[in-house]
């Protein structure tokens, strides 16, 4: 197993933001309907939570309903009223369509603002409908945010992944895996900043073999923080730190029992900003592969010029 990490990891991540215009049932587009599709396999205490705002003031009459309805829930209720079609939802003012009977939330009441949360079972396709048909006259501007929130297992080879901002789930078991090496870090990476170097240095003090394979940097951009980065490494490290123009991957190895192999660059922006996604990896033939590419990378690699 990996032991520097939990058993569970959390992830949040917002899948729907949009502000929109709604007109008033005289103009015949009082209905707002969004549907959203929720991958809910391997997920625990999965929710989707979220708000609805009308902007534009505090006028009484800026209010709006709100129904979230399963896809299930939704064609009983297009067809009970004979509103299957999408020109009916566009064109609503028949009046022939009341209020869903079934939803898995309602606002009850118009409101100027409110929040969800449900918790999700095996529904895979929800439907967010916000609704003006009370209102005649008045349009609303509402603004509508979604969240999908939930614990997944780790698994002795699992998926880590940047999806910006509020999974970075690369960045926190990178970081884990630095701070929690008890022996040995060997790290590969094109390009590094200063981001996690403090980290990896203070480590080094504490005897911690580390050794770490980059670009040379005549190649780096020219910002202060990659040849700072790579000037402290060297400068700390000496002939532990090597250098190779071909260099490609991006792997950290923590004292020979475990492994992350990412697509992402030891960089703020990259760990944090970027989209990107990784493996980490605990089974001993595995690790041992990565160690003898690694040290093959590291013989084949030389000394960083000097500036």
């Amino acid at each position: 197993m990996v032991s520097c990490l939990l058993s569970f990891r959390h992830k949040k991540v917002k899948v729907f933001e949009n502000e929109f215009k709604i007109g008033p049932l005289l103009k015949r587009d009082p209905l707002w309907i969004h549907r959203e599709e929720i991958l809910n396999a391997g997920k625990v205490n999965h929710r989707i939570h979220g708000s609805f705002v009308v902007k534009g003031g505090n006028e009484s009459n800026l209010t709006i309903k709100c129904y979230i309805l399963t896809d299930l829930q939704f064609v009983e209720w297009a067809e009970y009223f004979h509103a299957a079609s999408a020109p009916v939802f566009v064109n609503p003012s028949k009046g022939s369509i009341s209020d869903p009977q079934n939803y898995i939330y309602s606002s009850i009441d118009a409101l100027p603002k409110g929040n969800f949360d449900i918790k999700m079972g095996k529904e895979n396709v929800l439907y967010f409908i916000l609704d003006n048909r009370f209102s005649a006259l008045t349009s609303k501007n509402v603004q509508l945010v979604i969240w999908e929130e939930w614990d997944e297992s780790i698994l002795p080879i699992d998926v880590v992944t940047t999806t910006p901002p509020q999974d970075t789930s690369i960045d926190d078991t990178t970081n884990n895996m630095i701070l929690s090496a008890k022996k040995e870090l060997k790290i590969l990476s094109p390009y590094i900043d200063m981001y996690l170097v403090k980290s990896i240095l203070e480590q080094h003090e504490k005897g911690i073999q580390i050794f770490i394979i980059t670009r040379d940097i005549t190649e780096v951009s020219r910002q202060k923080s990659n040849t700072q980065a790579l000037s402290y490494i060297q400068k700390t490290l000496g002939v532990n730190h090597k250098v190779n123009p071909f260099v490609h991957s991006r792997i950290i190895i923590r004292d020979e029992i475990d492994a992350l192999v990412s697509s992402a660059d030891l960089t703020r922006d990259s760990l944090r900003s970027h989209y990107n996604a990784g493996i980490i990896l605990a089974e001993p033939n595995l690790v041992q592969k990565l160690l003898n590419y690694f040290n093959q990378v590291f013989r084949d690699s030389g000394p960083m010029s000097q500036i």
